[in-house]
């Protein structure tokens, strides 16, 4: 879960995406279904139906994107090679997500090892350029400013419907509808259709 912290705390430039694309990032466009694709897991993950509204899912599944596929780009443009231990799920979390998760397992899986691995890519950066000798914390919280520079220096658009603000947090006043009003509505009484 260490990689949901990176997407969850990044600052990045964007401006709108082209038509049809939820996000491009380094011109690689990502279709409102990528995006959507990721939901599913999403809202398994924050405690399934009933759990969130749908638009912040959306919105954490844009960044999701966002961020590893930055942090992918500077692992092959920086020769960075990161050992599946490093991100892969150990077996027992593995059989313990499958039990939870059921027939979601397989995305949820990968979205958590697609996170840990830009986790990995950055915190490689941090004990490489900055110090081998930091605490775990330490590289975790500069590896999360390693991502936010990477990010920054790409060149993202995001679709203005997601209410994305150039922080990658949520925007108000971006053109998004749902925004300012499905954010004051408890989850409770959103509809099925608004919430996960």
């Amino acid at each position: 879960m260490v990689g949901l912290v990176i997407v969850a705390a990044l600052v990045a430039g964007c401006g709108s995406a082209q038509p049809g694309a939820a996000a491009v990032v380094d011109g690689e466009l990502f279709t409102l279904e990528d995006a959507d694709a990721l939901v599913g897991s999403y809202c398994a993950l924050n405690g399934g139906p009933g759990s969130a509204p749908r638009s912040e899912v959306r919105r954490q599944a844009v960044v999701d994107l966002i961020v590893t596929t930055v942090m992918d780009g500077v692992a092959e443009r920086e020769g960075i090679v990161v050992r599946g231990e490093a991100y892969e799920l150990p077996e027992e979390d593995i059989a313990e997500i499958e039990a939870t998760f059921g027939d979601e397992a397989e995305d949820i899986i990968a979205l958590l090892e697609r996170n840990a691995r830009a986790q990995a890519v950055a915190e490689r950066i941090v004990r490489t350029e900055v110090s081998s000798e930091l605490s775990d914390e330490q590289v975790a919280e500069l590896a999360t400013e390693v991502a936010l520079d990477a990010v920054r220096s790409a060149d993202v658009e995001i679709d203005p419907r997601y209410g994305i603000s150039d922080d990658l947090t949520r925007a108000t006043g971006s053109g998004s509808l749902s925004v300012p009003v499905l954010s004051q509505i408890p989850t409770a009484d959103l509809s099925p259709t608004r919430s996960c």
